[in-house]
Formats: C-alpha cells, sequence, structure tokens
C-alpha cells in the first residue's frame, strides 16, 4: 500500500524537527510528558512506519552536512530586526530543495509549501 503524505509547510530560518509530545501533551511534575492517547497512537504509527523511519535514518546520516549548512546559515549577519540577507538564503535554499509557494512575510519569516501526495490535513515544520 503506497502511503499518501500530507502538505508540510516548512517555515522559519532553522532547522526543524519532530520531538514527542508536539500534538498534545502536558507535563508531570518532574516535567516529563503526559500525551494524550490518540497522542500516542500516531507516535506508534509513525515509528512503526517503513518510510518514516527511511526518513529518519536518512537525516541521522546526513548530520553532517546538516551541521555545515547551520554553520553557513549562522555566519550571515543578521542582527535583531535586520534579518533579510539571512531570510534570503533560507529561501534560495527551500527553492533549491523544489518547494512550492515560497515567500518572505512581512515579519521576516520564509515559508513554503512541499506538496504532498495525499488528501490529509497539512503538517506544518516549524522552528
Amino acid at each position: 500500500m503506497k502511503m499518501k503524505f500530507p502538505n508540510i509547510i516548512y517555515g522559519v530560518v532553522a532547522t526543524a524537527f519532530l520531538s514527542p509530545g508536539i500534538a498534545s501533551a502536558e507535563l508531570n511534575k518532574d516535567h516529563s510528558q503526559i500525551l494524550e492517547p490518540n497522542t500516542k497512537e500516531v507516535y506508534k504509527a509513525l515509528d512503526s512506519n517503513y518510510e518514516v523511519k527511511k526518513g529518519l535514518t536518512f537525516i541521522k546520516a546526513d548530520d553532517k552536512k546538516t551541521l555545515e549548512q547551520q554553520i553557513e546559515m549562522t555566519e550571515i549577519p543578521a542582527p535583531p530586526y535586520h534579518e533579510e540577507k539571512k531570510a534570503e538564503y533560507f529561501k534560495e535554499k527551500l527553492q533549491e530543495y523544489g518547494l512550492k509557494n515560497i515567500h518572505i512575510d512581512k515579519t521576516g519569516n520564509v515559508i513554503g509549501t512541499r506538496p504532498g501526495t495525499g488528501s490529509g490535513p497539512n503538517l506544518v515544520l516549524s522552528a
């Protein structure tokens, strides 16, 4: 069975990553997360999905390149409220990766979409 993927909307000038508990979580007294039952089921499904595992393996294997790109981006002068050069750099990267509808909003956030193949909800990655 071929998986259908949602549209993914990438945003802001940083590396986005998945973190358990993003969906709906609260914290215990020891600051560990309490996940809603449906959130736990979603993570179980993702954790057992071959394509997700393949993607996470790629991310881990590509760590050196990711670090190099992060260093390159941090070397772009971007004092607070003057981050235009960094935003343009990130916009160009999103274009290189084939994202669609790429734009910089009025506050300087870089936003683009990787069209999915499914008809489900959109997934937003932001950092």
